[in-house]
């Protein structure tokens, strides 16, 4: 079977639409609607300013179809003619896609690029078509970007920049945690070495080249967690809290704190048989934690990666 790939829509906060772009709506239809890199600075202010919403209207995946779910008539680039932007969404039991086709009016051009996310893996690593990058598309690439993802920002949430961070060093943030959203980033290659491994990646990436990360942070908010992160262990001035797929090292009063550990997923490979909730990430994939000494040891539901993972708590290493 086809692998599809998913996008994950969850309730975000509003954003500011983006600006300064060229974009006059001329009509719109649619058709149908149901490397070694160290910690990032990052807070959940710096990354939600950082952030713009897509103009275009939310659409529901629904089972593969030939035809396309938006069309929409607009001038990218400010030329005064009709481009057309076509989008068609798919959806299977363990992955989706997205495919966005934009022609350009005044030439004729196809500029086409897709997306996808699976169900067991908590980012996905998407390759930009080279000629996209062309700066004469940067008009054309902002629209792709909208139907392609519901959110784009340049600045990651800390849960994700914690999984950018190949050091996994301890990055200590003012104020108590906050469960982040799904949203998706445009990078250089190589600022996604840290996520090769443990991303849903299925078209080959030029490491020389830019991406599309999307995370899907929302599933953080899952239950246990739908209202925020939960206790999962306490000694002394030190707290471990605990989203459905991530942990946090916090104090009594949650006046800082830093996540130590976040539960990438398995990748999308799901051997067949295999009960979904060993392998979807709508199912939690932390199952507990607590603290030895200067240790946290996590407990993972996982049929690939070990079921304890342990963190230095004074330098957020990984321990072997």
């Amino acid at each position: 079977m086809t692998r599809r790939r998913i996008r994950l829509r969850e309730r975000l906060s509003p954003r500011t639409p983006c600006s300064g772009l060229p974009a006059v709506v001329v009509g719109l239809v649619l058709l149908w609607m149901p490397e070694a890199h160290g910690a990032e600075p990052t807070s959940p202010t710096a990354h939600a300013a950082s952030c713009r919403d897509s103009r275009l209207p939310p659409r529901s995946k629904q089972p593969w179809e030939e035809e396309p779910h938006l069309r929409l008539e607009v001038d990218v680039n400010g030329d005064g003619l009709v481009d057309v932007l076509e989008a068609t969404d798919s959806l299977g039991s363990g992955f989706s896609s997205t495919n966005v086709q934009l022609t350009l009016g005044g030439s004729g051009v196809q500029l086409k690029a897709g997306e996808g996310f699976a169900f067991a893996a908590i980012s996905a690593l998407n390759p930009v078509p080279k000629e996209l990058l062309d700066p004469r598309h940067r008009g054309a690439l902002a629209w792709i970007e909208e139907a392609l993802f519901d959110q784009i920002c340049t600045v990651p949430d800390p849960s994700l920049a914690w999984l950018l961070d190949s050091t996994k060093r301890l990055t200590w943030i003012e104020g108590p945690p906050e469960l982040p959203g799904s949203y998706a980033m445009h990078l250089p290659a190589r600022r996604v070495a840290a996520l090769r491994d443990v991303a849903y990646v299925e078209d080959e990436i030029d490491p020389k080249g830019e991406v599309w990360l999307f995370y899907g942070g929302g599933v953080h908010g899952y239950p246990p967690a739908e209202k925020g992160p939960v206790e999962l262990a306490r000694q002394k001035d030190r707290v471990l809290l605990g989203t459905a797929h991530g942990v946090i090292l916090t104090n009594p009063e949650r006046s800082r704190h830093a996540w130590i550990y976040v539960n990438p997923g398995d990748g999308g490979d799901i051997p067949d048989g295999l009960p979904s909730s060993l392998s979807k990430l709508r199912f939690p994939g932390i199952t507990g934690a607590r603290i030895e000494g200067d240790t946290a040891v996590i407990m993972l539901k996982s049929w690939k990666r070990p079921s304890q993972v342990r963190v230095n708590l004074n330098t957020g290493a990984i321990l072997k």
